[in-house]
């Protein structure tokens, strides 16, 4: 009897392996036919996302001068066909060719908490979209014109502070779809971490300068 119970338990392991075996091949066969299927719509589509982004840059001491038309007047040495929208409460606000939403430029300042007391204060020079602006799978073009001419007032800007910034890094929020990948993303390369939480995927680039990069590695069908 025993070699009997024997082999028969070792045919119910048998055949538990081999329907594991046979039910993570399925969904790793499937996940793959679903990510390939939605790249290849996406980019035949074009399909579009809209996408918040902040550039940041971080200074330990406050401007020397506000933004003004003086400084709008600078930016348009550096930046082709920008146009002036309004300034208010040291907010300059332009438009961009190519940019679907008016660029918000402005400086805050905000408590130190690396100060024990909470004492000290940081500033910081944001450029950011005034509302989410659009990209295609195929046309990442305004993502592209948004790293450029956020790297120009950047470096324009530091004539308002005394040194360059401490630190630098951009945010963006990318709403609906996400064709490539879902969860956390950690790449080391490109200084990026990512989050994807209730329809949103939530960025941080340690260097702004990688955006459209980044964009295209992991939000866009491999063409």
């Amino acid at each position: 009897m025993l070699p009997s119970l024997s082999g028969f338990i070792w045919q119910i392991v048998a055949g538990v392996v081999a329907t594991g075996t046979v039910a993570i091949l399925s969904y790793v066969f499937k996940s793959e036919i679903v990510r390939k299927w939605r790249r290849t719509k996406n980019y035949i589509f074009d399909s579009k996302v809209d996408i918040n982004l902040t550039r940041v840059d971080r200074y330990s001491d406050p401007p020397t001068r506000s933004l003004d038309m003086r400084f709008f007047n600078e930016l348009k040495q550096d930046i082709d066909e920008i146009t002036f929208e309004g300034l208010s409460d040291d907010c300059l606000k332009v438009s961009i060719p190519g940019i679907s939403t008016p660029i918000e430029v402005r400086i805050e300042n905000e408590p130190s908490f690396d100060d024990p007391h909470g004492n000290s204060e940081k500033f910081e020079l944001r450029v950011e979209t005034q509302n989410s602006m659009t990209f295609g799978y195929r046309s990442d073009e305004s993502l592209r014109t948004f790293e450029r001419v956020a790297s120009d007032i950047s470096s324009r800007a530091e004539e308002n502070f005394q040194g360059s910034p401490s630190t630098t890094f951009l945010t963006g929020t990318l709403f609906g779809q996400t064709p490539v990948t879902d969860g956390v993303i950690e790449d080391e390369d490109l200084e990026m971490r990512a989050v994807f939480k209730d329809s949103t995927l939530e960025m941080r680039f340690s260097d702004p300068r990688l955006l459209s990069r980044g964009i295209r590695k992991y939000f866009t069908p491999i063409q």
